[in-house]
């Protein structure tokens, strides 16, 4: 089997996880975007805290890739 195939093979959540962990290899570190990512995650826990964020469960995200 080659390893086009036997990746082609992974079920969704595995192809995801490959896919994340490629993706962060290829990632040069910037402070810019570190800064800007700092920011978005304070202002999105400032507004889950709020009730002005709706959310899902971490479960049902994955739910529909584990199969």
């Amino acid at each position: 089997m080659s390893i086009k195939e036997e990746l082609l093979s992974l079920k969704p959540l595995e192809k995801i996880k490959l896919i994340d962990e490629l993706t962060l290899s290829l990632v040069v570190p910037s402070k810019e975007i570190d800064d800007y990512w700092a920011e978005e995650v304070e202002n999105r826990l400032i507004a889950m805290q709020n009730g002005n964020l709706n959310t899902i469960p971490l479960e049902q995200v994955f739910s529909k890739y584990d199969q």
